[in-house]
């Protein structure tokens, strides 16, 4: 990945052509530059000496001229359209007042070699591709009612489900499925109460899921109430939701999608699902998982096609080693450089012919915030990681050996 600085307004009294990139999705450069612009690079527009927003290219770069339309556009800006001038597609991050920045090099195109100016930029890419993740996230919620959030561990699916309720508005609330979890605790069942003239009897009482409907349907506003599952699949996925399995789709959302619970003879008549139970309209429900998880009940096609469905990459979740509030009570360290470096490596090698996992199997982001506890790459290794990738390897006849070649790789010894 390369860095370089694009300034927008060439020359005193010239016209900004920083709308022009944005509209045409696209950066410019000199055909000349070494090394070319490729997928990845990152290039930061600015207007005279402030950084004003961010580009990630996304295709290899081009002459001018391959582009016909550029002409006219050129022209007003003063732009040479010949040879010496090449153009490469990117998306473009427009920054925010308070994320822009001051940079002094006044050459109008320029690879960026600072290591300052690097590390705010990497930090601003990251902010702004979890951020775009999140997005998406709140508009496949908003239109299925119920999203998963999967991927390899440690790529912040539970901290980004967090995120998307806040984002939603609302009120928000989070269970943790589990092995012993059933449908007592989720919907309702009977539950041993004292009574003062028999003794210890037996009543219904609401789950945690059924009493987030109730209080979703007594909020005039009719907001969003957003009920997180972590680990949905850790726990008897159909004993849990019972006949709510049916009620949870979107197209069975609301008063047309009722359905008589296990206990419904037991719910009294001044409850608001006397006459069977339903999800309301403005109940949306998210979970996450994380496939390899060996100990976990399987969901079925059925439940699946009920959820939209997003994976947290390893790559994805570096956003949050950039984040001052990812670190949490403990400083930031200053190598995330270094941090960023190792967690490539081994995630490079666990899915290289040399280890044969898959990707679900990298390690994400949130195991590397606990460098901040010893601020030593040695401890980190063996309190964190070492661990994981040997259950990962369990059973494997040449485990050592892999387990060497993955500590080289995290080491930088290849």
């Amino acid at each position: 990945m390369t860095y370089y600085k694009l300034g927008c307004r060439w020359g005193e009294g010239q016209p900004s052509f920083y709308e022009m990139l944005i509209e045409k999705s696209i950066v410019i450069g000199q055909c000349s530059d070494q090394p070319a612009r490729q997928p990845g690079d990152i290039v930061l527009i600015a207007d005279r000496k402030i950084i004003v927003a961010l580009a990630l290219v996304v295709e290899e770069q081009k002459l001018c001229t391959s582009i016909s339309e550029l002409e006219s556009e050129f022209s007003k800006y003063n732009i040479a359209y010949d040879n010496s001038t090449c153009v490469a597609a990117a998306e473009i991050w427009e920054l925010p007042e308070e994320k822009r920045f001051k940079y002094e090099q006044r050459i109008g195109r320029c690879k960026i070699d600072q290591e300052e100016v690097i590390q705010i930029a990497s930090s601003l890419m990251a902010e702004f591709k979890r951020s775009q993740l999140e997005e998406k996230c709140v508009k496949l919620l908003k239109s299925n009612k119920n999203l998963v959030l999967t991927g390899a561990p440690g790529t912040g699916k539970t901290f980004a489900a967090k995120r998307v309720a806040e984002l939603m508005g609302g009120a928000c609330e989070l269970v943790q499925f589990h092995p012993s979890y059933d449908y007592t605790d989720f919907v309702e069942g009977l539950r041993p109460v004292m009574n003062s003239r028999r003794g210890i009897g037996f009543e219904r009482k609401d789950g945690v899921f059924k009493e987030f409907c109730k209080r979703a349907l007594r909020d005039a506003e009719g907001k969003p109430y957003v009920f997180i599952i972590d680990e949905i699949n850790r726990g008897e996925i159909s004993k849990i939701f019972g006949e709510l399995f049916y009620s949870i789709d979107r197209g069975y959302r609301g008063e047309e999608g009722r359905v008589k619970t296990q206990y419904q003879n037991l719910v009294p008549r001044e409850d608001p699902f006397y006459e069977g139970f339903y999800v309301p309209e403005n109940v949306y429900i998210i979970g996450t998982m994380n496939d390899i998880d060996r100990s976990v009940e399987s969901i079925d096609f059925a439940m699946r096609r009920r959820f939209a469905w997003v994976e947290f990459t390893a790559e994805e979740s570096q956003s949050m080693l950039y984040s001052d509030d990812a670190w949490g009570d403990e400083k930031k360290p200053k190598d995330i450089d270094e941090i960023k470096a190792r967690m490539d490596r081994l995630n490079e090698c666990i899915v290289s012919d040399k280890i044969g996992l898959t990707r679900a199997y990298q390690i994400g982001a949130a195991y590397f915030l606990k460098y901040a506890l010893y601020n030593d790459f040695d401890d980190l290794w063996k309190n964190h990681l070492k661990g994981v990738l040997y259950e990962y390897l369990r059973g494997a006849y040449d485990i050592e050996d892999k387990m060497k070649k993955l500590e080289n790789a995290y080491n930088g010894r290849l």
